[in-house]
This record gives C-alpha cells, structure tokens and sequence, in this order.
C-alpha cells in the first residue's frame, strides 16, 4: 500500500506525502544491503496528481540503480501493451518534469566544453566510487570471500 502521509521522525507529526520523500526514501533503499529492489514508496501530494506516477518513477530511478516495482494510479496510465513508461502521457508529458541527474547531468553542449568536457565514464566512475566508499562489508564478508576462493580453486582442478 503506497502512502499519502507519513510520520516524520524528528518530529513525530504526521505530515503529507513529498515528491522529495520518494527521493529520499529510493536513496536510502540504495544504501540498504537488506533490500533488492524498492516500490513506489509513496504518492506525492505536493506535485500534480496527473504527472505524480511520471515524478514519481523519475525521482525513483534517480535515485537508485536497484530494480523498481512502480505502482501506478490508474490502469489507463499503462497504455496499449501494458506499459506505464512507453504510454502516450508519459512519452508526451516526460519532458515537463524538472528532473537533475546526479550522474548524468542535464547541459548544453557549451557547457559541457566550458566544464571541460568531461567523459560520461569518468562521471559514472566518481558516482560509483562514492557509493562503494559509503557501503561497509556484509557480516559474513570472510565466510563469503572463503567461499568465493574455495570455487575457484575447483574450477582449476
């Protein structure tokens, strides 16, 4: 069941449902080892409930490279083959959503020269690296790394 409200932990006041809070809450899922994937966490009730599945995803995959369950309104969204991201809305309305990257960032061509056109690897390999530096090792880090090498090691018998 996806959420309108929620309580804020630091105050402990039930407060509506922001499209930041997707944001937050994919974030937070991509640091969290314990979970595979994330679903639409919550509906947005600061931005237009017509656009809100189209914010939402985007915020969502900003925001993690875990697989989505995304939870749609309304049936009429996922267009002719069931599919909410290729329906005629989306495709028509996509480019409407004030949507930042924090890998791939949204520039004109001077500007990307003016920042000395920095290779998309380059970009990608920072992101990644601050994410990895951010993670700590599982508990079973050993047992798993023994069990790693004792695999290999059959498979050059």
């Amino acid at each position: 069941m996806r959420r309108i409200y929620f309580q804020d932990p630091q105050t402990d006041g039930v407060v509506p449902f922001a499209i930041q809070d997707v944001a937050t809450a994919a974030r937070l899922a991509e640091k969290m080892t314990q979970f595979d994937l994330l679903s639409t966490p919550g509906i947005a009730q600061d931005i237009s409930q017509q656009n809100a599945d189209l914010h939402t995803t985007l915020q969502m995959v900003a925001n993690t490279i875990k697989p989505l369950v995304v939870l749609v309104s309304e049936h009429k969204h996922f267009g002719p083959g069931g599919n909410f991201l290729m329906s005629g809305s989306t495709c028509r309305l996509f480019r409407q959503m004030p949507y930042e990257s924090r890998i791939w960032p949204s520039m004109t061509l001077n500007q990307w020269q003016t920042k000395g056109s920095v290779a998309a690897e380059a970009t990608l390999r920072r992101h990644v690296t601050q994410v990895r530096d951010g993670l700590e090792p599982p508990a079973d880090h050993d047992e798993l790394m023994d069990r790693g090498r004792r695999f290999i090691d059959t498979l050059g018998q």
